[in-house]
């Protein structure tokens, strides 16, 4: 995690993580191309709630700012998401 200047973790934890992001990157391809409105529109505000979630661990001071451009990138997919599905007849 040196790259990004994270704190260190276990390797396990490390796969853990990695598991939970296939995982649950399956789910939003699977929505995504069988158009499950319910889920990807629910998507928008659980990717904004990450966010704020990773904005609050930067205040609080347990992350450092090198953790912003990940919440700052599903925020812009958030809002990706909802002007496409606002251009959408």
């Amino acid at each position: 995690m040196s790259l990004l200047k994270l704190p260190e973790i276990t390797t396990a934890w490390a796969r853990v993580i990695g598991l939970l992001v296939i995982i649950i990157g399956s789910y939003d391809i699977l929505n995504g191309r069988n158009n499950v409105m319910p889920l990807i529109k629910a998507s928008i505000y659980l990717r904004i709630l990450f966010f704020i979630g990773i904005l609050v661990l930067y205040i609080s001071g347990q992350m450092t700012k090198e953790i912003l451009p990940l919440g700052i990138i599903d925020l812009l997919g958030a809002i990706w998401t909802a002007l496409s599905l606002k251009a959408e007849p």
